[in-house]
């Protein structure tokens, strides 16, 4: 009996896009984690998309190592968008 592989459309993981990939979102994953370290009472949690709350209400995440949500007071908000030249960011709800 003769055996053979299944060929598949995936790239491996050496590609370079990959890798490079990884290791950006390595490397903001750790100024998230340096970040919350700044506060020892806050407790960093989530594995894939980090997160911090205080009694079950979110108030940082890390999505894909991509993009940081904040909750802030709205006077707040307005302050550090207008000095950052940011928009706000809303999660739909579905």
């Amino acid at each position: 009996m003769m055996t053979t592989k299944k060929k598949t459309n995936e790239k491996p993981a050496t590609d370079k896009k990959a890798a490079a990939k990884t290791a950006g979102a390595t490397d903001k994953v750790a100024l998230y984690d340096k970040l919350i370290a700044t506060r020892p009472e806050i407790e960093r949690k989530g594995d894939a998309n980090p997160y911090t709350a205080v009694n079950r209400n979110m108030f940082t995440i890390l999505l894909g190592s991509e993009r940081q949500g904040i909750r802030m007071s709205e006077e707040e908000r307005a302050k550090f968008l207008k000095s950052m030249g940011r928009r706000c960011w809303r999660l739909m709800a579905r």
